[in-house]
């Protein structure tokens, strides 16, 4: 580490390690800017599901439970009322470590199953927690942690039906499993399932029976529905499905059904499996690739969401008439949550967002039609002078790599573009198994605000347009879905007014790695780069992780030592030598999911012969980092770095 400080003669980059939030770019050039910017992306920020969102609904009373950030500390539990959602009480407080994606209510709904990451490192510890802790409660974590089961990667879990037991399904070094636990924080677990596969979803939900939705040795590329007794551990049968990183299945609250994709057409084929009987029968099916899906309380009905270009609806689903019926939602994004009586009617619950609405609760009335935003979590500067929005163009063109078809967003500023043209950032998405859609985005607008175009492409390898898209990444990364990206620059520069001498590209985790592949391997074609936590080397990153990032690695590359070479030639680091653009990286230190290491080799590589770079670390965090305060300052220094080398290059 002492070369990596020690001061160059005539270097030009900088690096920063975030301690504290007072050392923070404290007396750099970058302050100016960030006094500017720093509330337009704090509203940004906390307009996005990421800062605020439901966990888990009450059956019958009047709460939810809701994940929102700290201001310094980070994820915070919180109690939520429905009838006044700004009442609430913290259940879990930012000092906690709450690990912030996972909370689920008992049966009885006297008590919270959760979990609490203390490092950003991701190996949870499993917790229990009371319905109405006070937060002084809350504040000693060491009585509530179940003591027998060793931190790994918890993947999901959830109740027995009577309350009395745990399933959980998790990732440790060299296999996942699916373990049971009593409820009880000083019981030990018993392993039900060893060394399964491409675990995505478990789900215990009927007295006699349980799922795990997995995969089939060889990578996660052909979906496995295993259905098990989840006492004596009994599989009792085992159903090919299409892999899905969107479907979301839950058991039949009244029925041992559940429903699955039978890998059939260009979507799959939605089915019920019923556990008792052994029957699968296809149901009515909505246009597009298939999401989550939730059950109204009798069973009766299914509310499955669907998505298509960016879009994602919401129908209803009659299994006994076996009818179809399309919600009447908002346009743009609709994610449903939860479906009960409510104030004397049957009522959906659901989140919405679209280009220029923020994420919020709604409440879609199923025998009137009526639609009622529940929630005003966001900032009601938002649309206004002071945080200006600006709609979304869905594009679409042909990638020069292969004539495929790419979707996209481009956002342009409102205002009338400079000389040239606007400068323009090629924003890439993570995963890569995720998608730009039709929501609010409250970084790109803070982009736009500041001159930028933002194109925001759904390069192959994405969800959202089916499983033989998702699949054509197979052994391509950062050769085709890289061509898919320039290709989309050279439309949009071609179509709109964008200047082609100032184009950048940024992005996280996946994006990270595009970002760093994009200049190393098309280095004349980018002025500048920001990665946040990047992958800069696939061997490393299959070498170190545990199971479930092997069976991501072998979803990418197949076979990882008969295609090292390979995945060492689509690695970033082989080529760094070649980066010419400035370039920005963040990480965390205790990232499991893309390792610091070689995101450090490729810097110091960088830094050997005074590139122009920026690198900034986090010591305490991992690959999500759960501090609003660094998220905040690592966007505004992605702002100002970004500005600084795109709006005054010609």
């Amino acid at each position: 580490m002492q070369r990596f400080f020690k001061k160059k003669p005539h270097s030009i980059a900088r690096f920063f390690i975030k301690r504290t939030t007072k050392q923070i770019c404290a007396g750099l050039w970058r302050n100016i800017i960030l006094l500017s910017i720093y509330e337009r992306l704090k509203i940004a920020f906390e307009a996005s599901a990421f800062d605020t969102r439901p966990l888990d609904f009450s059956k019958k009373d009047d709460f939810f439970l809701l994940q929102t950030l700290d201001e310094i500390e980070g994820n915070s539990l919180l109690r939520s009322s429905l009838t006044d959602p700004l009442k609430q009480e913290t259940l879990l407080p930012g000092s906690s470590k709450f690990y912030g994606q996972l909370a689920v209510l008992s049966p009885d709904e006297r008590q919270i199953l959760t979990a609490i990451d203390p490092d950003g490192s991701e190996l949870l510890h499993l917790c229990l927690l009371d319905t109405l802790p006070s937060v002084k409660e809350t504040e000693d974590m060491q009585g509530r942690i179940f003591t027998e089961i060793k931190p790994h990667r918890i993947l999901w879990f959830s109740w027995s039906p009577d309350g009395k037991n745990i399933l959980y399904a998790g990732s440790r070094e060299k296999n996942c499993h699916v373990s049971r636990i009593a409820n009880d924080v000083k019981a030990t677990p018993e392993v039900v399932l060893d060394d399964i596969h491409g675990v995505l979803w478990s789900e215990w939900g009927h007295p006699k029976f349980a799922f795990v939705q997995g995969a089939r040795p060889g990578g996660m590329r052909d979906g496995l529905l295993t259905v098990f007794n989840p006492t004596s551990a009994e599989v009792l049968s085992e159903i090919s499905t299409l892999i899905s990183f969107w479907f979301f299945q839950k058991w039949n609250p009244e029925r041992p059904l559940v429903p699955l994709l039978q890998p059939s057409g260009d979507f799959g084929k939605l089915s019920l499996y019923n556990a008792e009987s052994g029957e699968l029968r296809e149901i009515p099916q909505p246009d597009g690739e298939i999401a989550q899906c939730i059950w109204s309380q009798d069973g009766e009905k299914l509310f499955q969401r669907s998505m298509r270009e960016g879009r994602s609806v919401v129908h209803e689903i009659n299994i006994d008439e076996n009818s179809l019926r399309m919600l009447d939602l908002p346009v743009g994004t609709n994610t449903p949550y939860y479906a009960r009586e409510w104030n004397g009617k049957q009522t959906l619950f659901f989140a919405h967002s679209d280009a220029v609405a923020a994420n919020e609760l709604w409440v879609h009335n199923l025998e009137t039609g009526l639609n009622e935003k529940l929630t005003q979590w966001r900032s009601a500067a938002i649309g206004t002078e002071d945080f200006p929005v600006v709609e979304s163009k869905s594009i679409t063109y042909k990638s020069l790599f292969d004539g495929t078809t790419i979707h996209g967003f481009l956002f342009l500023p409102s205002e009338s573009p400079p000389p040239g043209g606007y400068p323009c950032l090629a924003y890439i998405h993570g995963g890569p198994m995720y998608h730009y859609s039709d929501e609010f985005n409250g970084i790109f607008q803070v982009f736009t605000q500041e001159g930028f175009a933002i194109f925001a492409p759904n390069f192959r390898g994405s969800t959202g347009y089916g499983p033989a898209f998702m699949k054509s990444l197979f052994q391509e990364a950062g050769r085709a879905d890289l061509q898919d990206v320039s290709s989309g620059v050279d439309h949009v520069v071609e179509n709109f007014d964008i200047n082609p001498k100032r184009v950048g590209i940024t992005g996280a985790s996946y994006g990270g790695f595009m970002t760093l592949a994009a200049l190393a391997f098309q280095p004349e074609r980018w002025v500048a780069g920001y990665a946040s936590v990047p992958v800069a080397d696939w061997t490393y990153m299959a070498d170190h992780g545990d199971a479930i990032y092997k069976e991501f690695i072998e979803y990418m590359w197949g076979d990882v030592e008969k295609n090292r070479p390979l995945m060492l030639e689509r690695s970033p680091i082989s080529k760094v030598d070649d980066v010419r653009a400035p370039l920005g990286i963040s990480q965390g230190a205790n990232d499991s999911r893309t390792p610091f290491p070689p995101v450090l080799e490729f810097a110091n590589r960088l830094y050997a012969r005074s590139h122009t770079l920026e690198l900034h670390i986090t010591p305490d965090s991992g690959h999500l980092t759960i501090r609003k305060d660094e998220i905040i300052r690592d966007y505004a220094g992605r702002v100002a770095f970004l500005k600084t080398h795109l709006t005054s290059k010609e």
